[in-house]
């Protein structure tokens, strides 16, 4: 999806090169049952994906059994979101990225996300 923002217009006018163009980036909320959007926010450049989380889960009504996301909401201030919202027993599965590090008890007391 192409979305044409500020400046674009004059560069093609005008026959000029942008340094760095803007973007949006479209956040989605899907159940998986039923495959009905639950939840979207289309967002500028400067803000993070777990920065529009709350937003996206002010929209949702109902409980959440699952979370599934990408490695870019990998963090303990997602997870604590999630359980703050839907509880406890709330199933998070994101990917960690290739830099991620097991937790410090992870032997003895392995988390989900150390699994």
């Amino acid at each position: 999806m192409k979305v044409c923002g500020e400046g674009e217009w004059p560069e093609q006018k005008h026959k000029t090169k942008r340094k760095r163009r803007s973007w949006r980036k479209l956040h989605v909320g899907l159940d998986l049952v039923s495959g009905v959007i639950v939840c979207s926010d289309l967002t500028k450049d400067d803000v993070g994906d777990p920065t529009a989380l709350t937003a996206l889960l002010d929209q949702v009504d109902g409980p959440v059994d699952l979370f599934l996301a990408d490695g870019a909401y990998d963090g303990e201030p997602t997870s604590d979101l999630l359980a703050a919202r839907f509880g406890s027993t709330i199933e998070v599965t994101i990917p960690p990225p290739k830099n991620a590090i097991l937790s410090p008890n992870a032997a003895e007391d392995p988390t989900a996300r150390d699994g």
